[in-house]
């Protein structure tokens, strides 16, 4: 749980820093490569376990031992990139909208991009 903790907080970060330091269009840019990064990653990875989650027999944990290390870096290596990407999404894709005016005072019906906010109108 740690290891998602902590890569949520990255994309966090990441999400902050990539928005005060680059233009729109420049995010967009950089974000679409780490996207096709995360998909590349687990099209890779889903070639060559028997899933893209799914390490194969050689990763699992040697009985006996502290299984921590071995863990923390299935949890990495299958999850950690696609995770960190999906976690600066929703901020980037925030800061985006509220940059259209979006905004809570400004907010329409036809803007909105929860509709269901927009059932009281």
């Amino acid at each position: 749980m740690l290891v998602f903790q902590a890569l949520l907080l990255a994309g966090y970060i990441y999400s902050h820093v990539i928005s005060v330091r680059f233009s729109a269009i420049g995010q967009a840019r950089i974000h679409f490569v780490l996207l096709s990064m995360a998909f590349l990653i687990v099209l890779a990875l889903s070639l060559r376990w028997p899933s893209a989650i799914t390490p194969g027999a050689s990763w699992k944990p040697q009985p006996g031992g502290d299984p921590t290390r071995e863990v923390i870096a299935i949890i990495v290596v299958a999850a950690g990139f696609p995770f960190f990407v999906l976690s600066t999404t929703a901020p980037l894709l925030q800061r985006w909208f509220a940059r259209l005016g979006g905004g809570a005072a400004r907010i329409s019906c036809t803007r909105s991009p929860t509709w269901v906010r927009c059932l009281d109108c």
